[in-house]
């Protein structure tokens, strides 16, 4: 598929979005109580004066990938796996590599699953400890020859992108990781206000050198006001982020400080489509949770962002207009605050944008990843469900978000959901059916509610998990043309079974 075929495929799915938007209207609300609270993750971190205790512990970019080289046959590269603190492993456990090396000549169709008719993981696991030194196999990997898309050019920027959010100092060091994955280098302009900016001015001014030494184009400031919310700093940002901007910006984006862009290149593609010069243009996507759409109605839900042309945003982001917009709403959600000043004052309605996900879904998110999908972001990840999506996305970094949960068929039993999981199902492919989505999360609200199909698809039932084998990706290394994935699959104490683990070693 050429790249202008899927651009004309994403405008036309923009558009349809588009109007169904517009047919749902009756559902903006004006009922701001707040949805049940849900089970956050507890912050490791504590927020106090001790900023060397927090900052101690970040990484240096330029030293957190080891060099492979050398590592055939050995266990190198799980136990730096091991030593990251990620991932952990039983005493003894079984081990096997599978080696790819990229085909010439292929033409890759991103919705299609490549087939390979050699099964992946045979039954020759070697039985290991993790302190076993030398090569534990004279055996060669060989290697299947399957398609590996392009990697982004590397010296990519996006200044035509900026971003901005509200959080507090501690979140903020917890981010580090993540939001050095998808802005480093960029060249996008990123303006945070930090809600405990006073208390932390030292820890925050050396916070910031990490950002910037990771190469992220950050700025830290204060509140505008002391009495301001959290929710009326999400919206005040956009105020800074308009002094700091040039003309070379297109679009603002506010975050929350947990949103995840496996890379900013198909963000970057999907918002160039629409016409947005000197329009007034409001992006973003709906919850995928009916009952949230029910109380707060058509907005874009903040974790998947809030896109705003630089037409309409330098209009609602001057002083005067958003102090307006302020007293106009209530202080509580800065996602209503965003959507009201919009429509107040200006032509703008939500243009809903596909593969944009707020994530309005708890706990097993298997299906969702093993489904071919093409996330432009992802939300919630450390919270209402659990990834390791630095780990996952770092296949971006390899082969483009093209081949990022790209799905590749061995044999007659197992997918590949590339940077998330390896599946082998008892009763064999053909008895699943691969272009529906597999139902396995839980529902925000607590109820069952089964209007999932406008932001997530046609749907299929759970597989049982007697039926299912999944081996889940825990670590990732990059280094020049070369990728290593690890894949485990936990072991019981109560039935006395060991960890499996499964090395992919992609090369081109």
């Amino acid at each position: 598929m050429t790249t202008s075929s899927v651009f004309r495929r994403r405008a036309a799915l923009v558009v349809a979005a588009s109007a169904v938007s517009l047919i749902l209207g009756h559902l903006w609300l004006t009922n701001y109580d707040s949805l049940p609270d849900l089970p956050r993750l507890k912050s490791l971190l504590h927020p106090v004066e001790d900023n060397t205790a927090l900052l101690q512990n970040l990484p240096d970019l330029e030293s957190s990938l080891s060099v492979t080289e050398g590592d055939d046959n050995t266990l190198d590269f799980v136990r730096r796996a091991s030593e990251s603190g990620h991932v952990t492993f039983s005493a003894e456990f079984k081990y096997t590599k599978r080696c790819f090396q990229e085909a010439d000549g292929f033409d890759i169709d991103r919705h299609d699953i490549a087939n390979t008719v050699e099964p992946l993981i045979t039954e020759h696991f070697l039985q290991v400890k993790l302190d076993q030194t030398g090569p534990v196999t004279t055996e060669p990997c060989a290697a299947l020859s399957i398609p590996i898309a392009k990697p982004y050019p590397e010296n990519a920027t996006y200044h035509n992108l900026a971003f901005g959010m509200a959080t507090t100092f501690s979140r903020l060091v917890e981010a580090f990781d993540s939001i050095s994955h998808w802005a480093s280098g960029s060249g996008s302009l990123l303006v945070v206000i930090v809600e405990d900016y006073t208390e932390h001015q030292r820890g925050i001014s050396e916070l910031l050198a990490h950002y910037h030494k990771a190469q992220v184009n950050a700025t830290f400031i204060p509140p505008v006001s002391s009495r301001h919310s959290t929710s009326q700093s999400h919206f005040m940002v956009l105020n800074t982020m308009i002094v700091m901007s040039g003309n070379e910006t297109e679009w603002f984006g506010l975050l929350d400080d947990d949103t995840f862009f496996p890379h900013l290149a198909p963000l970057s593609a999907a918002l160039g489509i629409l016409d947005h010069d000197d329009k007034d243009l409001y992006v973003g996507a709906l919850s995928e949770d009916w009952p949230s759409l029910e109380k707060f109605g058509l907005m874009a839900f903040g974790g998947a962002g809030a896109y705003i042309s630089a037409h309409l945003a330098r209009k609602i982001g001057a002083m005067q207009t958003a102090r307006q917009c302020l007293r106009e709403s209530p202080p509580d959600f800065g996602d209503v605050l965003i959507r009201d000043c919009i429509y107040r004052h200006s032509n703008a309605r939500l243009t809903v944008l596909p593969n944009l996900f707020q994530h309005d879904l708890t706990r097993d998110m298997r299906g969702f990843f093993e489904s071919g999908i093409e996330p432009l972001n992802l939300h919630h990840w450390n919270s209402w469900y659990k990834e390791p999506v630095v780990a996952m996305a770092r296949a971006a970094k390899f082969c483009g978000c093209v081949c990022f949960l790209q799905r590749f068929a061995f044999g007659s039993d197992t997918i590949l959901s590339n940077g998330y999981s390896i599946s082998i199902y008892a009763n064999g492919l053909g008895s699943i059916d691969l272009a529906k989505m597999e139902r396995t999360w839980g529902n925000a609200a607590g109820e069952e509610d089964l209007k999932w199909a406008y932001t997530m698809g046609p749907m299929r039932d759970r597989v049982p998990d007697d039926e299912r084998k999944t081996y889940y990706l825990q670590y990732t290394e990059v280094v020049g043309q070369l990728m290593r994935q690890l894949y485990v699959r936990k072991g019981s104490g109560d039935t006395g079974s060991s960890d499996e683990v499964v090395e992919l070693v992609w090369m081109r």
